[in-house]
């Protein structure tokens, strides 16, 4: 898989790197999830889902890490559902 690069918002000059990567990646690199989940192969929908990272869910302006879950993050032309660790 490829990486993609995300903005938000251009008038801000922020920008997202979006990695590819599959189910075992969390635990390899043993991330902690301070909310919701990591990617499960029970949920076939997480393949169109995002893990957050903290300074990620800051700039893009969520109160925290549990406030992101779920929510609608739009890229290019690809719309994807976080999870934040």
């Amino acid at each position: 898989m490829g990486n993609l690069s995300c903005r938000t918002d251009q008038t801000e000059g922020k920008n997202y790197q979006i990695i590819g990567v599959d189910y075992d990646y969390a635990d390899v690199l043993e991330l902690e999830f301070v909310a919701g989940r990591n990617f499960s192969r029970d949920f076939p929908t997480d393949e169109k889902a995002l893990v957050l990272s903290e300074t990620a869910v800051r700039q893009m302006g969520f109160k925290d890490a549990a406030s992101a879950v779920g929510e609608q993050v739009n890229y290019w032309t690809k719309s994807c559902r976080s999870s934040a660790w």
